[in-house]
């Protein structure tokens, strides 16, 4: 297993990983950190170590500091491309002038989701009156969705007094309840687009024929409820998100 291998499988876990002082310190539910996976991760520590490690611009701090402060308008066009490291947010994201420079950034590989345009961060802040915790839970919804921004844009309109919690809690829980919650909306507009009424009984796919004790949408050990807290979330946001298309 390579150490690009051992971090997907810390980010499916819902564990997070830090650095400080040369160490990798971890965070995790009991049970996610398994004896094999440490191991793998501290044979390729300093791999790890490395890929933990905040980006850079390649620009001089004079440099930088004038392409931060710049307005949006005008770093639409006359700005770089900038790839950063958002608290909260796994994976790097990119702060791009234009659409062109997002779809060079595609063909290079890049998920859509970890991409902004100076345009789709205009239109996300002139919602006004958002919170830093808004602004983290649709930046994960954007990398998780894989798509511009205007489909995560109804989680800030939508009256989720759960997000604001939801965005407080660790960015790899929350990553996990848009990746179920992407999929709970594509079957709730299936469901709908059949004709059908009401809402289906949303599954994570493969996931095992529930049984007592186990969640009905992804077979996880549960102490009591219907649904895991993942699952529970994941719902919560694709209802959100199924009303505002």
């Amino acid at each position: 297993m390579t150490a690009r291998d051992a971090l997907q499988q810390v980010r499916e876990r819902g564990i997070r990983l830090e650095t400080k002082a040369g160490k990798i310190i971890y965070r995790a539910r009991r049970g996610a950190m398994t004896h094999e996976l440490r191991a793998v991760i501290i044979s390729h520590r300093d791999e790890i170590i490395e890929l933990l490690r905040p980006a850079t611009t390649g620009l001089d701090p004079g440099a930088l500091g004038h392409l931060l402060s710049m307005p949006l308008d005008v770093f639409a066009r006359d700005g770089q491309l900038l790839e950063v490291r958002v608290p909260g947010v796994e994976v790097t994201l990119w702060f791009v002038p234009r659409e062109a420079d997002a779809e060079h950034l595609v063909r290079e590989g890049v998920s859509r989701g970890r991409v902004w345009t100076a345009l789709e961060l205009m239109e996300l802040l002139s919602r006004g009156n958002l919170q830093p915790e808004h602004l983290t839970a649709v930046a994960l919804a954007k990398v998780e969705f894989g798509g511009d921004v205007l489909e995560a844009l109804p989680l800030v309109d939508a009256p989720l007094g759960r997000l604001s919690a939801l965005a407080y809690a660790d960015g790899h829980f929350t990553a996990q309840v848009f990746r179920r919650a992407k999929v709970f909306k594509q079957q709730i507009t299936a469901w709908t687009a059949s004709g059908r009424f009401g809402v289906p009984v949303l599954t994570v796919p493969e996931s095992p024929e529930p049984r007592s004790g186990q969640c009905v949408s992804c077979g996880c050990l549960i102490a009591d409820g219907r649904r895991c807290a993942v699952c529970v979330e994941a719902v919560h946001v694709a209802l959100a998100l199924a009303t505002k298309a």
